[in-house]
């Protein structure tokens, strides 16, 4: 399932009237079951590599 497909299936629209300070302290396993996301597995979801990992910075 691609990410695309992760959104659409969701039950909440998170641009319109979600406040994300609400959730905050939740757990995100929970709030996957609470919006019905359905979560990626590792073979799906690749590790991230050290270029993810820091923005880039600006150069002076």
């Amino acid at each position: 399932m691609t990410g695309f497909e992760r959104g659409a299936a969701m039950n909440i629209d998170l641009f319109v009237g979600w406040d994300w300070h609400a959730v905050m302290g939740e757990a995100v396993t929970d709030l996957r079951e609470l919006y019905g996301i359905q979560g990626a597995s590792v073979v799906e979801m690749p590790a991230p590599v050290e270029q993810d990992a820091h923005p880039p910075q600006p150069t002076a």
